[in-house]
């Protein structure tokens, strides 16, 4: 909600460059895995100064949201675009952490096509148009941002109940000078109510 604020401040044209394509190539989940998918980028003129000095920065914000919204598995369905590399699915568990069929957190593993849970043994193939679909019985998330979205809401439903708790393992690196980041330790990160621990 800022942003608005930020450009009628700055008082220059917003311009927006999406790429399509890029993230189907390499997903963040993926493990810097590489697929052979077409990269292309759209660039669009949102707004001139002039528009911009007329409107609101809460007149913005929505233009802004809008814009900058965006699905990358729908785009995939509905662009027919075919993802066939037999790793499509590996570590897709950083993203899709909870089982949707018996509500385990942190068993999942993604690793090839599949998604599989490791507690309920419940699988499901990453189809090769982007969909979830399981391999026995009901598919509960066919869209994987809707799987994530129940994810998010579960959280929050903890978070509202008093419920929520993360402990993480986890790497302890440093700055200590312009060269490099340096790995110092290790030690556990414990996140809940009362904040970062």
């Amino acid at each position: 909600d800022s942003v608005g604020k930020c450009i009628k401040m700055l008082k220059v044209p917003v311009v927006m460059v999406r790429t399509h394509g890029a993230f189907l190539r390499d997903p963040l989940y993926n493990g810097l895995q590489t697929r052979k998918t077409k990269v292309t980028a759209e660039v669009r003129y949102l707004l001139s100064p002039d528009e911009i000095k007329t409107m609101s920065p809460d007149e913005l914000n929505p233009v802004l949201r809008e814009a900058f919204s965006y699905d990358h598995f729908r785009e995939q369905k509905e662009q027919n675009i075919r993802v066939d590399e037999p790793f499509r699915a590996d570590h897709l568990n950083r993203v899709l952490y909870k089982c949707p069929h018996c509500g385990t957190e942190g068993k999942t593993e993604g690793k090839g096509e599949r998604l599989t849970c490791r507690a309920c043994g419940k699988e499901y193939v990453l189809t090769e148009y982007g969909e979830m679909r399981a391999v026995e019985g009901e598919t509960e998330f066919p869209h994987i941002p809707d799987w994530y979205r129940w994810e998010r809401e579960c959280v929050r439903d903890e978070i509202e109940g008093g419920e929520y708790s993360l402990t993480l393992p986890v790497d302890i690196y440093m700055m200590v000078d312009t060269n490099a980041v340096y790995k110092v330790g290790e030690g556990t990160l414990t996140h809940d109510t009362d904040g970062f621990t």
